[in-house]
């Protein structure tokens, strides 16, 4: 094909988007105007004729109709290429390497915008035509036209980071990765002479630096990096490249980072060169420099980050050499990183960065026996002291600033301090792993001594940090610590922590408690006086971490708490008045573990006291709702809140000791009640839904508390007749669950006999759920508006499906007709997750009920010969396109069912579905619709039979050769034994 001249635009034309352009960027212009400019350009660029702007705009003496000119260079391929003739190609891509070329000997600083920018539109026709070495004769030819070294690295880099975006597939991304190694050797010999010649200018080095990242992240052979590691090296240890060194740096960091050289003589040879570095003039020049002023820049973060990184790549060689001088500087330097001077979040942001660095060299150090082997030897001592120093630093560094100072934070210093002491705790039980007793002597010990000398030398923010840091470490304590524990929570310590006022520290003080509640449980003499500091915290503002910690103690250690029930009896008699009603919940918790470690005989009558309180509350308060229907509303909501609470403390018992009766009873009447009152109101009903499912958890191993499932069943149906919510819905389903449990409970003739009784009970369950559901979703537009209230009532029919299938295939014909045309209609809802609920319940209907005794079937059978044909279309206009390209998999599930549970039914119905011409869509051929029905009916693999729908659909969609398609091929060739497929 003949190349034809690219198309240039009349003068009036240039002229008239230049006067748009130099509006635009006069100073005199008005925002409002500038919109509407930027409006006119935008329309403008989106022209085919735009093509000939590009022309009239690039030769412009302002920068600013020059740089429009590569930008729409740049947008009109990267958007419009289909709008330029083919046989224009070839005269665009010379027309933009001699303006790129012409451009390149204006001064720098109106050339280098446009360059730039002309950069990405070469890279992006690269990407889109067959370019031979593009790169590498596009920039020889540059050079050769004069552009500057600084602006070639630009170029190179510009071009990798644009080919590394590209979603590029087959024989174009192996092409243009050839194209991009071929110019491997050019890269770095344009940076290695860049970062080599004397003349070569801090803007020069610095383009070679981000040349070299770019193209490592792209991924450059070891042997070049060989090359240009040398030269980096070099730049660390000159005084005079400071300006370079976060650039240095982070190049160095990223070669370390990838992998590069870390085992064997080179990995050992590379360790002590940057070792060396550390103790060169240019690090030192920069931490002395940020300790001095207390202050960190660039250089402070660069060179944490390069220590981090040197800990990453060095740590076996730093572990086993520790008594090497220069491994001794390397520790002393990241300490004082680690320690740096000001509150991290607010003052400076280096200190966390560094903190990887202890966690890499202590697993190194465990690793290492001759260090931990040895607990005599040199280099043990050196850890120890080190990880010692390591200790008290950070202890310093998560210390509170005085009211004073905090007061002047803002919210965000706060909330960056508080995640830096989170992330401390991490790295003060790695410094734990190694020193053990030493360090928990050492916090207990300056902890006592803390609270000796408050106000005279030290301060409660002393003492809130200390015990921060034992509450760090507690999980990584033994339970049977019998030295430390007593010290810390006895008379010494917790005797002498403030009860009143010092806010922090009280609130610290309770949360070590309850994470310290596992080394409790070891000493029992312990409990009370903790229990003690812990319970009048209840009614102050600490009511949460102290409710928190009742409940981890009295869960953890509730045997040894059974002989002082009496005080947990006081403590629920003053709940009412002291403790706040959010908090109510974990107080009555704490005390229903305890009182059930008690014998169960023994258990009942506490458990009574605690309950039958709650339930005349809420008995009360359902008796005359409409008399003060919101006081009564909430007083419901705290009884089920109650409930709720204490069913989380209760625990398994046998059946013959289920007395309560009468309060079981009045809790399923209050159900019913409140289902009738209150079936809409969404805080009510969530909150009767987590008792009822707390209640029922576990139907084969009760509590004292458990309830019977079909009367509760009965007044959720109640409620969804009344208001049919996501809520109800889904206890429904949780309902059905517990049912299905006890039926499967006994021996299979009693199962059986148990499931042909409760059949009724069931269907009469679904035809109540139905009409429920159905008086709102009326039709497709009702589902798609109310996707919470499908998406929970198809678990519920697959629940009924899954557990009583006799129940399913006996309801009426008509309710079962219903139900598939429901599902049928669900299956072409766009939102995924109701899609995916009426796939599943088909799914599980004809899964299930495949195995009942073929004198039931009929009527199913009957129902399925005349909506089989409905649901294969739906699923075949699904796959097409009308659902999402994530539920292909789904609908290919349910498809795979129909076909190997129905057989010829099923093939049938696939056959006749697809034999329209133009169905599902235009671009589904008789030869495409034939492979797929090939694949799918031939096949008895879910897996084969999901890759030839989502094969199928990306035709349908107008994307076979994509990359998706690609990758699928790619899959399917794999060999997968079935059992995971």
């Amino acid at each position: 094909m003949a190349t034809a001249k690219f198309p240039s635009c009349s003068s009036q034309d240039s002229q008239a988007v230049t006067n748009i352009i130099q509006a635009l960027y006069s100073p005199t212009t008005s925002v409002a105007d500038q919109q509407a400019l930027q409006a006119q350009l935008f329309e403008a660029q989106k022209r085919d004729e735009a093509w000939g702007l590009i022309g009239g705009l690039l030769p412009s003496d302002d920068v600013n109709c020059s740089f429009f000119g590569a930008h729409t260079a740049q947008v009109k391929i990267s958007r419009d290429w289909d709008s330029l003739p083919e046989n224009m190609q070839d005269a665009l891509r010379d027309s933009l390497i001699a303006w790129t070329g012409e451009i390149s000997s204006r001064p720098p600083a109106t050339a280098n915008v446009v360059l730039r920018k002309l950069f990405t539109a070469l890279t992006s026709f690269a990407l889109r035509v067959r370019w031979p070495d593009w790169l590498l004769s596009l920039s020889m030819h540059l050079v050769g036209r004069g552009l500057a070294p600084d602006m070639t690295l630009e170029l190179l880099t510009i071009a990798v980071e644009e080919v590394s975006r590209a979603d590029l597939t087959g024989s174009r991304k192996s092409q243009m990765q050839q194209s991009m190694t071929d110019s491997t050797d050019l890269v770095v010999r344009s940076v290695h002479t860049s970062l080599t010649r004397p003349d070569a200018n801090e803007r020069e080095r610095l383009a070679a630096l981000k040349c070299f990242e770019s193209w490592l992240a792209f991924g450059l052979p070891d042997s070049t990096i060989g090359t240009l590691f040398p030269v980096f090296l070099t730049l660390l240890t000159d005084l005079e490249a400071l300006p370079l060194f976060p650039a240095v740096s982070s190049a160095v960091t990223d070669v370390l980072g990838r992998g590069w050289a870390t085992s064997g003589l080179k990995a050992t040879e590379i360790s002590r060169a940057m070792l060396g570095i550390c103790e060169g003039p240019l690090v030192m020049s920069v931490i002395q420099n940020s300790l001095e002023a207390e202050l960190t820049d660039d250089n402070t973060q660069a060179l944490v980050k390069l220590i981090t990184a040197i800990g990453d790549h060095s740590a076996p060689y730093i572990a086993t050499n520790l008594t090497s001088p220069a491994v001794q500087h390397l520790l002393r330097l990241a300490l004082s990183l680690t320690g740096f001077p000001g509150y991290p979040g607010q003052d400076e942001d280096v200190s966390e960065i560094s903190l990887e660095l202890w966690y890499l060299l202590q697993e190194a150090l465990c690793d290492s026996p001759e260090i931990i082997g040895d607990k005599y030897s040199p280099g043990w001592a050196i850890a120890r002291e080190v990880f010692a120093d390591l200790v008290v630093r950070l202890r310093a560094k998560i210390k509170w600033p005085e009211a004073t100072v905090l007061s002047s934070w803002t919210a965000s210093s706060k909330s960056a301090f508080k995640s830096y002491r989170t992330v401390v705790a991490d790295t003060l039980i790695a410094a734990y792993y190694l020193l053990r007793e030493e360090m928990l002597s050492s916090l207990i010990s300056t902890l006592e001594q803390e609270l000796a000398t408050v106000g005279s030398g030290s301060s409660w923010e002393d003492v809130e940090a200390t015990l921060q840091c034992l509450r760090s470490i507690q999980e990584a304590i033994p339970e049977d610590e019998s030295v430390y524990i007593p010290r810390l929570l006895g008379a010494d310590i917790l005797g002498k922590l403030p009860a009143t006022g010092d806010t922090r520290v009280r609130l610290t003080s309770l949360l070590l408690i309850d994470s310290y509640s596992p080394q409790l449980r070891n000493h029992p003499s312990l409990l009370m006086p903790t229990l003690s500091y812990v319970v009048p915290a209840l009614s102050t503002r600490l009511a949460s971490a102290a409710a928190s910690a009742l409940r981890a103690l009295c869960n953890e250690c509730r045997t040894h708490l059974t002989q002082h029930i009496a005080a947990f009896g006081e403590l629920h008699a003053n709940l009412g008045g002291n403790v706040p009603p959010e908090e109510r919940g974990k107080v009555l918790q704490s005390i229903v573990s305890v009182v059930q470690a008690l014998p169960v005989a023994d258990a009942v009558s506490p458990l009574l006291t605690i309950v039958e309180p709650v339930v005349s509350q809420l008995i009360n308060a359902l008796r005359h709702p409409g008399q003060n229907p919101e006081v009564a509303r909430l007083a419901t909501i705290q009884a089920l809140t109650d409930l709720f609470a204490v069913s989380k403390g209760l625990a398994a018992v046998d059946d013959d000791d289920l007395e309560p009766s009468d309060v079981r009873e009045a809790i399923v009447a209050a159900s019913a009640r409140i289902a009738e009152v209150w079936p809409a109101d969404v805080e009510v009903s969530l909150a009767l839904s987590d008792l009822l499912r707390s209640l029922t958890v576990s139907p084969l191993e009760p509590t004292l508390l458990t309830l019977t499932v079909p009367p509760l069943l009965d007044a959720v149906c109640s409620a969804i007749a009344r208001s049919p919510t996501a809520i109800w819905l889904s206890l429904a389903a949780s309902l059905i669950n517990r049912l299905g449990v006890l039926a499967r409970s006994g021996p299979a003739g009693a199962a059986a006999t148990q499931e042909t009784a409760v059949a009724e009970m069931v269907g009469s369950a679904v035809d109540r759920v139905w009409t429920g559901a159905a008086s709102v979703l009326t039709g497709l537009p009702a589902m798609e508006e109310n996707p919470d209230i499908v998406q929970n009532f198809f678990p519920f029919a697959s629940m009924v499906a899954r557990h009583f299938p006799l129940a399913l295939v006996a309801l009426p014909q008509t309710l079962l007709d219903n139900l598939f045309l429901f599902a049928t209609t669900a299956l072409s809802v766009q939102e995924r997750f109701s899609l995916k609920a009426a796939a599943d319940f088909l799914t599980v209907t004809i899964c299930n009920t495949r195995a009942l005794a073929p004198e039931v079937l009929p009527p199913l059978d009957n129902l399925l010969q005349a909506r089989g044909p409905q649901i294969l279309q739906a699923v075949v206009v699904g796959i097409a396109g009308h659902s999402p390209r994530s539920q292909v998999p789904v609908l290919a599930e349910l498809l795979y069912n129909v076909l190997v549970k129905l057989q010829g039914e099923g093939k049938a119905w696939l056959e006749g579905v697809l034999q329209p011409d133009g169905f599902p869509v235009p671009r589904a051929t008789r030869e495409a619709k034939d492979k797929f029905i090939k694949a799918v009916v031939g096949s008895r693999s879910l897996r084969k039979v999901k890759e030839a729908s989502e094969t199928f659909g990306l035709i349908c969609r107008g994307m076979d050769g994509s990359a998706y398609e690609i990758q699928i091929h790619y899959r399917s060739t794999l060999r997968i034994p079935e059992a995971l497929s």
